[in-house]
């Protein structure tokens, strides 16, 4: 006898290989010039929220002294 969850699977088992395949394709990088790519991107995605962050917190000082 099927469980629910193993007939929901048993129905779609073409689909859910798919999604396993681009799962695991989307969280490891082929190569290492592809991850240096993303930290490179991440770096510069951390740097400018913190240089937005700091633009802020300046500019709300500045309006509470001027």
């Amino acid at each position: 006898m099927f469980t629910k969850k193993a007939h929901h699977h048993a129905v779609f088992p073409i689909s859910m290989q798919l999604a396993s395949a681009l799962q695991h394709l989307a969280r490891k990088p082929q190569s290492s010039i592809e991850r240096r790519t993303a930290m490179k991107f991440e770096t510069l995605m951390l740097n400018s929220l913190f240089a937005a962050c700091v633009a802020i917190c300046v500019s709300t000082l500045v309006a509470m002294l001027a």
